[in-house]
């Protein structure tokens, strides 16, 4: 999505510290990678209970209470090239611009009445075309270049 479409994270969350599924030796049996060049994994911000005081206690002083913790891990998808948590994706114009035909360079101050997002589908107003005609190319006439506005 974010390569081929263009879009964006809405949000980008970058972690507070991280702890990937794939290195946590305790969890790491259910971990397959599918592809070397993945880059969309899991990660904990919290750390493992092997990493921190609760994993050294005296046998003596523990109760199963101690011993049997529930896991903090809180996973979530991250993106490893962005270095920010998968959210929701934004779509941006980029990839409409990318496809939208390019005229000439001797037209190209008519391109911007070619793009019409979804946003914006009749494209400028005819009062855009009216007001810009000191824009038009020496090959058009003003005539042809107000046709250029949107048809109702």
């Amino acid at each position: 999505m974010l390569d081929v479409l263009k879009c964006e994270y809405r949000k980008q969350e970058q972690p507070r510290s991280s702890y990937f599924l794939q290195n946590y030796s305790e969890l790491l049996s259910f971990f397959t990678q599918f592809s070397p060049s993945q880059h969309v994994g899991l990660l904990s911000q919290n750390t493992p209970h092997t990493g921190t005081h609760r994993r050294d206690k005296p046998i003596a002083a523990i109760y199963d209470t101690d011993v049997c913790l529930e896991n903090g891990m809180r996973y979530q998808y991250h993106n490893n090239k962005i270095g920010g948590f998968v959210d929701s994706f934004l779509v941006t114009d980029e990839i409409l611009i990318i496809c939208t035909y390019t005229l000439p360079v001797q037209s190209s101050s008519l391109q911007r009445f070619l793009f019409r997002p979804a946003t914006m589908h009749n494209g400028p107003s005819p009062n855009t075309v009216i007001s810009s005609q000191s824009e038009c190319p020496d090959h058009l006439s003003l005539d042809e270049f107000a046709g250029t506005a949107p048809i109702g």
